[in-house]
């Protein structure tokens, strides 16, 4: 992974956990533990340049409720 990508998932991950009001290490543990990262995230992101991240933000609450994770209904925009 390229250094731009990384940043950006970071970014995305800070995004996330504002969204859903916790802690971005909470918000990397979900995304980590549910393969969100590995399986979404990388691959979108690698043939992008500049996403919108609430294109992501918004794919990624789709993933996670596909992985049957609870999603809080605040969270969801």
């Amino acid at each position: 992974m390229d250094r731009d990508t990384l940043a950006f998932i970071i970014c995305l991950i800070h995004d996330f956990a504002r969204r859903w009001d916790i802690l971005p290490s909470g918000a990397y543990r979900i995304l980590r533990d549910s393969g969100c990262i590995e399986e979404y995230l990388i691959p979108e992101v690698k043939d992008i340049y500049q996403p919108e991240e609430s294109y992501f933000l918004d794919g990624i609450i789709d993933y996670l409720k596909n992985k049957g994770i609870e999603v809080p209904e605040d969270a969801e925009g």
